[in-house]
């Protein structure tokens, strides 16, 4: 009988590994995030983003950074009110790790034409304030100084304010259009 020679060789590297950090999956009001994760073993990877999970585009790709763990990608340019999808690929010697494929909504506009029917008021009167509304907007909230004073239905785009101090600069009002 001949003798046969063979020979196994194991990588001592594990295939790279990588965990979702943010946003969470599917996520709202997301205002062009940076997609965060943590990978380990990986020597390259690849960012993927589009607005269809079955057609993902490459939008990094990048040297891992030995040692490093924690990595983010810097989403920008994203539009309103839409759903996008995300994966990262890692790859070492051993083979590619394919990410799971999580998803984000951006926010909503800012509602727009926002006015009050009285600008120079006394103290004690009231004033109401109106927009125009936002498409996809499930309530509205409006902020007095930045202090939440109501949440409203989506279908109501007005709101008076009563009550309003006498402030020689003004009152700040902000409306927020929301996805939640």
């Amino acid at each position: 009988s001949c003798p046969s020679e063979f020979s196994i060789t194991k990588s001592s590297i594990p295939a790279p590994t990588i965990y979702y950090s943010s946003p969470v999956d599917e996520s709202a009001n997301n205002d062009n995030p940076a997609l965060t994760w943590n990978m380990q073993y990986a020597e390259t990877y690849k960012v993927m983003l589009g607005t269809s999970e079955d057609e993902l585009e490459e939008v990094a790709a990048e040297t891992a950074i030995e040692g490093q763990t924690e990595y983010s990608y810097q989403t920008e340019n994203l539009q309103d009110n839409t759903k996008y999808y995300w994966q990262v690929v890692a790859t070492n010697e051993t083979g590619t790790t394919i990410g799971e494929v999580q998803s984000f909504v951006t926010m909503l506009p800012a509602p727009q034409n926002v006015v009050a029917s009285d600008y120079e008021l006394k103290a004690g009167e009231s004033t109401t304030i109106s927009w125009d509304a936002v498409e996809g907007a499930l309530s509205y909230k409006v902020y007095n100084a930045g202090e939440l004073i109501a949440t409203l239905e989506p279908t109501v785009t007005e709101y008076e304010l009563t009550g309003l101090e006498y402030n020689m600069s003004g009152h700040s009002i902000t409306v927020t259009a929301v996805h939640e």
